[in-house]
C-alpha cells in the first residue's frame, strides 16, 4: 500500500477535521496555508500507513446515503428577547435548551477570545446560562480540534448531544463515529460558504487601531436595524460598541459577495438539497413573496422585521427532537421549492467572486489594509452604479 494523499487538489477537502481526530497515532496536523486556510498535514515519521484518514474523508467519498427529502417549515421563535440574539427566528436557541434541560451536551461554534485574538471554535456546552455563545452566525471557519472525539466519548457515556455545524462539519462527524448513535442529534446549515480566521483577525487588527481601541466580540447579524438589514456589531473592552452596515465593512462585504470563502466551498457537494443531518436551519429569504398570508402585516403570526427560519426536518429524529419545543415556537408549513428560490445553496454551490484572487494576493503581500483600500473602491463603484440604476429607473417610467 502506497504513501497515503489525503488530497490532490485544495477544492476537495473541506478541513472539516475529520482526519485529524481519526489519526490513531496523531500523525496528522491541521495547518493553515499561504491564505490562512486550513488543511489537514501528515506527518510520514509517525504515519503507520493505515488510511483510516482517507477512509474517513467524506468530501472525496463517491457513494451517499443522504436524505432525500425533508418535511419543510417557516417559523419564528415566540420570545422577542431570544429572536434578537439570534440571526434569524431563533430556532436553535430552542432546541439547544431543550438538549440541556434533559442533562445533554450542546456543541457549537462560539466566538472566543483567547490571548487577544477572536477566535471561532467549536465548544461544548452543558449550562442554559452558557448556551448564548453559540447563538448567531459567525461567518468563520470554526476550529474543530478535538471535538469529534468528545462527542464520541459522550454519546458511549449514554448523554445526548446535538451537534450544530456546517453540512460539511457535521458530515465529517458522522463519517467519523461511522455509526448512527441515537443520542446524537446534528443541525446543519445553509451555509454560504466560510472565509478562514486570519484574514477575519487581521480584519479586526484593522477596526481596531481605526478606532484606537480593542475588540472583545463580533455579531454578524445584528438586528438593531432590521433582520434585512446586515449589520454587525463591534463590542470594545471598554464596554462601548458599534454598529457597522455590510456596504461600509470590507469583510462583510467581501463574504456576502463569495469573494474570501475556502476553495471547496466552491466546490461543495452539500449544496444541494439532499442533507445529511437530522435538522436543517437557515433564513427564510423571500417568504413575503411565497407565503405572504404567513406575515403579522397579513393577519398572521410571523413578524419578518425580527427574523424568520426555514426549517427542514430530515430525519424522525429530527421530527421529535422539533416537536418538543412547538410551545415555544410559531410554525407554518412550506416546501423545498419556495425555500429554494433565495437560498440557492440549497441547488448549488457559491460562485467564486471576480476579485477573489486578487484579493488574496493583495492579502499576502501587503496586509489586510491593502485589502480593505482596494475592495472599499469595489464597494464605492457599486454604490455609485446602484444610484445611477435607481435614477434611470425612475425616469423610465416617468
Amino acid at each position: 500500500m502506497g504513501r497515503c494523499i489525503l488530497f490532490e487538489q485544495k477544492n476537495t477537502c473541506s478541513g472539516c477535521g475529520a482526519c485529524y481526530n481519526v489519526c490513531p497515532v496523531q500523525a496528522i496536523n491541521m495547518k493553515e496555508d499561504n491564505f490562512g486556510f486550513i488543511y489537514p498535514e501528515i506527518n510520514y515519521d509517525k504515519c503507520i500507513n493505515c488510511h483510516l484518514c482517507k477512509r474517513v474523508c467524506d468530501f472525496e467519498k463517491i457513494d451517499e446515503k443522504r436524505i432525500t427529502k425533508s418535511e419543510v417549515y417557516a417559523v419564528m421563535n415566540k420570545q422577542k428577547d431570544i429572536l434578537l440574539n439570534s440571526s434569524s427566528g431563533g430556532i436553535f436557541p430552542s432546541l439547544s435548551e431543550y438538549i440541556i434541560s434533559i442533562g445533554g451536551s450542546v456543541y457549537g461554534c462560539s466566538m472566543e477570545y483567547e490571548n487577544g485574538k477572536l477566535v471561532p471554535r467549536h465548544v461544548s456546552v452543558t449550562q442554559r446560562s452558557h448556551l448564548k455563545k453559540l447563538y448567531g452566525s459567525k461567518y468563520v471557519q470554526s476550529d474543530t480540534g478535538s471535538i469529534y472525539k468528545f462527542i464520541k466519548s459522550d454519546l458511549i457515556e449514554g448523554k445526548t448531544v446535538l451537534f450544530c455545524g456546517t453540512p460539511c462539519q457535521v458530515a465529517g462527524l458522522k463519517s467519523f463515529l461511522n455509526i448512527e448513535y441515537t443520542n446524537l442529534y446534528t443541525i446543519d446549515l445553509i451555509c454560504h460558504g466560510v472565509p478562514n480566521a486570519r484574514l477575519f483577525q487581521e480584519y479586526i487588527k484593522f477596526i481596531e487601531k481605526s478606532y484606537n481601541k480593542t475588540i472583545k466580540g463580533f455579531e454578524f447579524r445584528n438586528k438593531t436595524f432590521s433582520w434585512k438589514n446586515f449589520t454587525a456589531k463591534v463590542i470594545f473592552s471598554d464596554g462601548t460598541h458599534e454598529l457597522i452596515h455590510s456596504d461600509e465593512s470590507s469583510f462583510y462585504d467581501m463574504f456576502l459577495n463569495c469573494e474570501i470563502y475556502r476553495d471547496s466551498c466552491y466546490n461543495c457537494k452539500y449544496a444541494n438539497e439532499q442533507r445529511n443531518s437530522d435538522i436543517t436551519l437557515g433564513d427564510y429569504w423571500g417568504i413575503e413573496n411565497v407565503h405572504s398570508n404567513y406575515l403579522i402585516k397579513n393577519g398572521g403570526h410571523l413578524d419578518d422585521t425580527l427574523g424568520v427560519s426555514t426549517v427542514l426536518i430530515n430525519s424522525d429524529k429530527g421530527y421529535r427532537l422539533f416537536q418538543n419545543c412547538n410551545l415555544d415556537l410559531v410554525k407554518y408549513p412550506s416546501n423545498i421549492e419556495n425555500v429554494k428560490k433565495c437560498n440557492k445553496q440549497l441547488k448549488e454551490p457559491s460562485k467564486q467572486g471576480s476579485h477573489r484572487t486578487k484579493i488574496f494576493k493583495l492579502f499576502i503581500n501587503k496586509g489586510y489594509h491593502s485589502v480593505d483600500s482596494y475592495y472599499r473602491k469595489i464597494i464605492l463603484l457599486k454604490k455609485i452604479r446602484l444610484k445611477f440604476k435607481k435614477i434611470y429607473d425612475e425616469l423610465k417610467f416617468r
